[in-house]
């Protein structure tokens, strides 16, 4: 009876662990890459961006990847699923595609010149009732167009917002109406940039200052405001990457934290929440205060003070989206 029990037990481990690395694979191996023309990124999640009119800022919901400046290249589908909904002239996206996968995982295709024809009688019969440059956003209930891997969806272009041709790809948790970075389920299969991590200045209630180790900063307010300019700098001064996590700390204590793993849809055009002034789509000033948290801020313990110390040891560590980390040692003392 114990061999039996044993053997029963080590049974159910074995199929549990098996479901578990199945599951595993299912949720984190499964997808592949929307183009085969590179394996380059040319921009990151989370990234600054500004609305069309300057009016406000809002976040990069996904990642741009490289055609090598190339229109009409295929851009197939990461993973099986069903065809969920069609953008057509979309102000941003221009034309975009929304595929739904089976883990509630709906993943993104932006800038496209060009639809599978599979797709295109509903999308020309749209378009005769509608008008061709009309915006449209056409839905599919989930049985009428089954995706497969690897299956070419579209065209890559440069329609909607693009300053070149390239393929713009998010995925969304549908479920919890939040974007997903991209790179954590891509990053092994993408080329890292060739690029350098770099803290560049700081700002202390708006006055710009330079970045000395183990320096002494000064502030009169009860609570300092501080901002922080860092980005991935292309090495070629071509391009500029956001960054993964900034995290802050006063006295050895983690204090405040913006990490870009995921944003929620209703954050996603509060952008101001998290950059300064003077940020766009290559620059970046990251705000270390705020009085919410949410993310992609995912610690902060300002709400819960009403003064700083008159002196503290303060550190703030950058990384980025291919595990390089910069970090940085200085003083904050009340004038």
């Amino acid at each position: 009876m114990g061999q039996a029990k044993q053997r029963k037990t080590s049974l159910a481990f074995m199929a549990f662990s098996i479901t578990l690395l199945v599951w595993t694979v299912t949720f984190f191996g499964a997808y592949t890459l929307p183009s085969q023309v590179s394996k380059k990124t040319t921009s990151s999640f989370g990234e600054c961006r500004n609305s069309n009119d300057l009016t406000y800022t809002r976040f990069h919901a996904g990642i741009d990847l490289s055609t090598n400046g190339l229109e009409n290249t295929n851009i197939y589908a990461t993973e099986e699923g069903y065809l969920w909904k069609i953008w057509v002239n979309h102000e941003d996206y221009g034309n975009a595609i929304y595929i739904m996968h089976a883990d509630g995982i709906a993943s993104v295709y932006g800038h496209l010149n060009r639809f599978s024809d599979r797709f295109l009688p509903v999308i020309q019969s749209a378009m005769i009732e509608f008008g061709e440059a009309t915006y449209m956003e056409i839905t599919f209930s989930p049985n009428e167009y089954t995706i497969r891997r690897g299956e070419t969806i579209g065209l890559s272009g440069q329609t909607g917002t693009a300053l070149a041709p390239h393929c713009h790809f998010e995925f969304i948790d549908v479920r919890h109406e939040e974007y997903i970075n991209p790179l954590l389920y891509l990053r092994d299969l993408l080329d890292p940039p060739l690029a350098d991590l770099k803290i560049e200045r700081v700002r202390i209630d708006g006055e710009a200052l330079s970045i000395v180790e183990n320096g002494t900063l000064y502030f009169t307010s009860a609570i300092p405001k501080i901002e922080i300019n860092t980005r991935l700098s292309n090495r070629t001064g071509q391009g500029k990457y956001g960054v993964k996590a900034i995290t802050f700390f006063v006295n050895e204590a983690e204090f405040y934290k913006i990490l870009f793993d995921r944003i929620p849809r209703k954050m996603l055009e509060n952008g101001d929440v998290v950059f300064g002034e003077g940020s766009n789509h290559s620059n970046y000033w990251y705000k270390l205060y705020a009085s919410l948290q949410e993310k992609p801020i995912v610690v902060n313990l300002w709400k819960n003070l009403s003064t700083f110390p008159d002196l503290a040891a303060c550190r703030i560590i950058v990384e980025d989206d291919w595990g390089n980390v910069k970090t940085w040692n200085f003083k904050l003392r009340r004038k």
